[in-house]
């Protein structure tokens, strides 16, 4: 199963995230399901990506060897400047993605 994400900033912060779930590279699902996902790295593309599954609906845990980056983001605190990131990681966090 893989996850295809992609997702849009402009100047006045985060516009949009997109995503596809195929089986493999060429054949896509027909329906998409709530998935637990589990993200490797919580660094620029890890916590983007992570947020942004979250964000239509899926659990996400993302992992990092970095013990104070999850130190920091255990605390709120988004190691990252993305605009618009850290609205959407603290809105999804509230409700348990």
């Amino acid at each position: 199963m893989f996850f295809l994400v992609s997702y849009r900033v402009e100047e006045d912060g985060f516009s949009a995230c997109a995503f596809r779930v195929t089986r493999d590279a060429g054949l896509e699902m027909g329906s998409l399901e709530e998935f637990r996902v589990g993200v490797a790295g919580a660094g620029y593309v890890g916590i983007v990506t992570g947020a942004c599954l979250a964000q239509v609906g899926h659990q996400v845990m993302c992992v990092d060897r970095d013990a104070g980056r999850v130190a920091d983001l255990e605390e709120g605190r988004i190691p990252i400047f993305e605009p618009g990131l850290e609205e959407l990681v603290v809105r999804n966090v509230r409700q348990g993605r």
